[in-house]
């Protein structure tokens, strides 16, 4: 007889035992002495009755538990094979197993009195005459097993046998999961049941649930589900259509993800930094490229590496200095603010950009008090040459390149400009400035074009009234 698995407590009878608390001794056998024992300690005395946890038994077919590390499908327990239910061999009973299940077979053995589908044969079947008395469905005097009619009875998906041109296969079962459906058509993926063992979902279709192929939705598969939010899926690779992401979306400069199967160089969002370009684009910072990119250190980037256009080769902010190509008599300048248009009208003809003021000095004011002195950038002629990097640099009292050039990129040499002003900027007379550079009086200072040392700013005095007059520095101070 086969035993439970929940076996409780047994009493064991110990004939010499070492009892220690807090164990609990019940009672002696009869002439016995009683053991005792109190919280702590422990006594040596006669024989004795204790309780024994027992070991688990291991698992058997016919302990009530179904196991199926063991390939049971069934475990009645003690009524195994006694009721239809299941065989003593924890299996469920199936026609062929040999074992006659009174539920629905009358035989189940491989005599010619039994047929396949488990039922005893009528007396005359097989006769070609149709005898209902005796229990005949059909008879069409052969033994052929997968026509219409099996043993005189019509055959029908369920029976166990395989009706030619009518059924795919027929397992006998009315289970949907297994190889054979209870329509009889094999099971195959999309037919709406999960195949036990086989397919790990199927939904008919692909659903948010389950892809196309009976697979559990996981992005990385090569299966784009869209039912399941993906928007493609390239495995676990980036690919040209798929961002390797493990979100399977598709690649988008910008999304934060660098995808350089998709031609991305670059990918770090929205904004610009200083190893990526926020164009757009997903390209990599490049001086020349036409996209100014301030986190990547470019002030400037007119896509073209020339100089002398605003945005020097380096992308960095330039200021254009010329000569004017035209010289003025002191009382025709206008003051300071005349002067400034003079540079800007002569700047605009030459299609230069830009707002510019005159290098001069009087009682209202001076380059150092009128240039932007925190521009760290380079001051260059009209065909790109620097002069001087900076506000300290051209204020140093040195030139890298002597200020010989016009508006119209044409060399400017030995020619004298108005200026009245130091080589720091400031003014070198507050009295001879040819009063405020509006009158022929008196004399002012002049510089001289060809000099890159001080000279360039501070070179003669010279009178205001002179014959022909002077030229005039002008300096770009905003773009």
């Amino acid at each position: 007889m086969p035993t439970n698995k929940h076996v409780s407590r047994r009493l064991a009878y110990i004939t010499t035992a070492a009892v220690c608390a807090p164990m609990f001794v019940h009672a002696a056998p009869e002439g016995g002495a009683t053991d005792r024992t109190s919280g702590g300690g422990c006594s040596r005395s006669s024989p004795a009755y204790v309780w024994e946890e027992p070991e688990t038994p291991p698992p058997e077919c016919g302990d009530g538990v179904v196991d199926r590390e063991q390939d049971e499908q069934c475990d009645d327990g003690e009524v195994n094979g006694r009721i239809d239910a299941c065989t003593d061999l924890c299996q469920l009973p199936t026609c062929g197993d040999g074992l006659v299940n009174q539920s629905d077979e009358e035989c189940d053995d491989t005599t010619d009195s039994c047929t396949q589908s488990c039922k005893f044969l009528p007396p005359n079947c097989g006769d070609g005459v149709l005898n209902e008395d005796e229990g005949e469905e059909c008879d069409d005097g052969n033994d052929i097993n997968t026509d219409a009619c099996v043993g005189c009875i019509t055959a029908v998906c369920g029976d166990g046998l395989v009706w030619d041109g009518q059924e795919e296969c027929d397992d006998g079962n009315d289970i949907d999961t297994d190889d054979c459906l209870t329509t009889c058509t094999p099971a195959t993926c999309g037919d709406g049941v999960t195949w036990t063992d086989n397919e790990e979902c199927d939904d008919g279709e692909e659903t948010a649930m389950c892809d196309a192929d009976c697979t559990l939705p996981v992005c990385g598969d090569n299966i784009a589900n869209m039912a399941a939010g993906e928007e493609c899926d390239g495995g676990m690779m980036s690919t040209k259509e798929c961002d390797g992401d493990g979100k399977c979306t598709i690649p988008k400069c910008g999304d934060g993800f660098h995808n350089e199967a998709a031609g991305e160089e670059c990918d770090d969002g929205m904004m610009s930094t200083a190893t990526c370009d926020g164009n757009g684009q997903c390209t990599v910072p490049k001086c020349g490229d036409g996209f100014h990119n301030a986190a990547a250190g470019e002030e400037c980037d007119d896509g073209n590496p020339n100089g002398g256009d605003g945005c020097s080769a380096e992308c960095i902010e330039e200021r254009l200095v010329f000569i004017t190509s035209i010289p003025y008599k002191a009382s025709d300048l206008g003051g300071l603010v005349g002067a400034d248009g003079k540079c800007d009208d002569l700047a605009s003809t030459a299609g230069l950009a830009g707002t510019y003021l005159a290098w001069l000095s009087d009682n209202t004011g001076s380059p150092s008090s009128r240039f932007p002195k925190d521009f760290s950038g380079p001051y260059v002629l009209t065909d790109g040459t620097a002069i001087a990097i900076g506000w300290e640099q051209l204020t140093s009292g040195s030139l890298i390149t002597a200020l010989a050039m016009n508006e119209a990129m044409e060399p400017a040499t030995n020619l004298e400009s108005w200026s009245n002003t130091l080589p720091n900027g400031t003014t070198k007379n507050t009295i001879a400035h040819c009063e405020n550079w509006s009158s022929n009086m008196g004399n002012s200072g002049a510089g001289f074009s060809t000099i890159t040392e001080g000279g360039w700013t501070d070179n003669v005095d010279k009178p205001c009234a002179a014959n022909g007059g002077a030229h005039i520095y002008c300096f770009q101070v905003s773009p």
